[in-house]
């Protein structure tokens, strides 16, 4: 069986013919340019009337196979400038496969379309699945062979035929590529070594530095050089309810447990960065359970109540937050009113919950917003029997407000008209249904309102240039042959040895998880210190404790595989520089401005 209809294919290749980019059609003079220019590589012609065709089937696409319920400006920008810069790569690809004598033509299109399976994200749509999550082949060739999806066909095969362009000037670029097996066996075990390290860990809040040298002068210099950064672009209320499994009361009690345990070693005076080391759930336990500083929004509710009630030194807690447990300790407070700032680190004892069946709740949150959107949230969420919680304030950082950092999302909710419901959106194992509710103005603050802001950041600079030379004298004492154990006890310097493996091919969370960190310690030899590194919010000296090869056995069990891997990472990165070269020689004229 053929996987699509002829007469819709010959149609669509048509007008579809590398692109949008019309290869015969050129500009030999590009002082002067065709009015139907939208782009210009060297002299070939990018058409705007089959610019605008592409972009509009993409549209068509994202809206019948992908998530867009609503067409917003930043999303059509999006779509927009992704098929433009896919209409210049296809220009340079034909350009070079036809002056290599190898162009892809119709019929190499057709046989493809006709003969191969679809491109990867249409294998891996849903919408093409079986209840077993396997490519249903009967209804995608039913979906092709129906007239009205003649424009998300169109940008499937525009998608084929980039693939074929790119694969074929891969193969004739990858035929310089050596087939080396002592290379390719060095890589291999370097990219599987593991290690086990130490380290030193010296945070900026630690450090001690002389508040007084900022005077009002200084500060207010810096506040009228630097005024964007105080100013409130527009940002939104927003409305969501999440969808997710609830643990059982027995996890729920077990966590509680063990937080009300750890709040009694800190009453007995265990210090809490080292605690949170050891015990916490968090990947910020990596660096003694700190978050840094934080506005009001910035934080799921429960804690942002602890965070800012709470007094500067006190330990807050038991809060309990859809994560877990959690205590406290605010190290810091800084400005007032919108300005205003916490500092504080945290624990958290994660309650654990039984799988969930992500399936499930993405049904469950996609009934809701169809619900929603016919008779609004609050209605919906009444008869879901579920809670609508707010956002005070969204702005365009891309991080939502309890959930974590989603720019495509927060771009959405900033723009589409409000009441505009969104698609269920997932965050690890939970999904969340939003709504933009209001907007709230512009707002610019005053020097008074920014002044004591201005004064932590500035003593942050400060204490951040003191851990730097804190950590290089420490290297030198390293140097002169004293124990990294040694120095941590006699100057009180947080000394942390790690309990698992480091790799490359890890999943690490925190720390170990850092790819400076995890390049750090396997470029070390056993007993090795590095130099002082950045992290986060601090400096840390590292030391590889212990370092383990790969088998060799494993290498020639899995040689052929490796190899052909790597021949493959390297013909993409090839085809990248290949790529990149051909943009920065090319003379690329963006001209669809004039059509605006």
């Amino acid at each position: 069986m053929r996987w699509y209809r002829t007469a819709i294919l010959l149609f669509v290749v048509s007008v579809l013919l590398f692109s949008g980019c019309g290869e015969k059609k050129t500009a030999k003079d590009t002082s002067t340019i065709p009015d139907s220019a939208a782009g210009m590589v060297d002299d070939m012609i990018i058409d705007w009337g089959r610019y605008q065709s592409n972009v509009n089937q993409a549209i068509e696409y994202e809206r019948v196979l992908g998530d867009l319920r609503t067409l917003t400006p930043s999303i059509e920008r999006h779509i927009s400038e992704e098929i433009f810069q896919e209409m210049i790569e296809a220009a340079l690809l034909d350009r070079w496969l036809r002056d290599h004598g190898v162009p892809v033509e119709q019929a190499d299109l057709a046989e493809a379309v006709e003969n191969n399976p679809p491109p990867i994200q249409v294998l891996q749509n849903r919408r093409f699945q079986d209840s077993s999550g396997k490519f249903n082949k009967q209804t995608y060739v039913t979906f092709y062979n129906d007239l009205k999806n003649r424009a998300v066909v169109g940008r499937i095969e525009q998608l084929i035929m980039l693939i074929l362009q790119r694969e074929r000037v891969q193969t004739e670029l990858a035929q310089s590529i050596p087939q080396d097996e002592a290379s390719a066996k060095a890589e291999y075990v370097k990219q599987n070594r593991r290690g086990q390290a130490s380290y030193l860990w010296i945070p900026f809040y630690e450090m001690e530095v002389d508040a007084s040298a900022l005077t009002d002068e200084m500060l207010r210099a810096y506040f009228q050089q630097h005024l964007e950064e105080f100013r409130f672009g527009p940002r939104r209320r927003v409305n969501v309810v999440v969808f997710e499994d609830k643990p059982s009361e027995s996890m729920r009690t077990a966590a509680f447990h063990k937080i009300e345990t750890l709040q009694n070693r800190l009453n007995r005076g265990e210090d809490f960065a080292r605690l949170a080391t050891v015990e916490s759930n968090d990947p910020t336990k990596a660096r003694g359970g700190l978050i840094g500083w934080v506005k009001r929004g910035w934080l799921m509710p429960e804690l942002e109540d602890a965070a800012f009630n709470g007094k500067v030194g006190d330990v807050v807690g038991p809060v309990e937050t859809q994560m877990g447990y959690h205590l406290v300790k605010i190290e810091g407070r800084r400005g007032n009113g919108p300005s205003e700032e916490v500092n504080i680190r945290h624990i958290l004892v994660a309650i654990l919950q039984q799988p969930s069946d992500p399936a499930k709740l993405e049904a469950s949150a996609e009934s809701f917003r169809k619900d929603a959107a016919r008779m609004g949230m609050t209605n919906a969420a009444r008869m879901y029997s579920v809670k609508v919680d707010a956002i005070d304030a969204l702005d365009d950082s891309g991080q939502i407000p309890g959930f974590g950092y989603k720019k495509e999302l927060a771009d959405f909710l900033l723009s589409a008209p409000l009441r505009t419901i969104s698609a269920p959106q997932r965050f690890g194992n939970k999904f969340g249904v939003f709504e933009a509710v209001g907007d709230i103005p512009e707002e610019m603050q005053t020097f008074e309102q920014a002044k004591e802001a201005l004064r932590e950041r500035l003593l942050y600079r400060k204490q951040q240039e003191r851990a730097r030379q804190v950590a290089l004298d420490l290297r030198e004492e390293l140097v002169r042959g004293n124990a990294m154990e040694s120095i941590a006890k006699e100057k009180d310097i947080q000394f942390i040895s790690s309990r698992s493996w480091i790799s490359r091919s890890a999943n690490g969370s925190g720390l170990e998880g850092d790819s400076v960190f995890v390049k750090t310690v396997l470029s070390l030899s056993p007993g090795e210190c590095s130099d002082p590194i950045q992290v986060n919010n601090g400096f840390i000296i590292v030391r590889l404790d212990k370092l383990d090869d790969p088998d060799p056995g494993e290498w020639e069990r899995h040689k052929a595989i490796y190899m052909e891997q790597r021949v493959q990472q390297k013909r993409q990165q090839v085809y990248t520089d290949w790529l990149n070269e051909q943009r920065r020689e090319a003379d690329i004229k963006d001209l669809r401005a004039r059509f605006e």
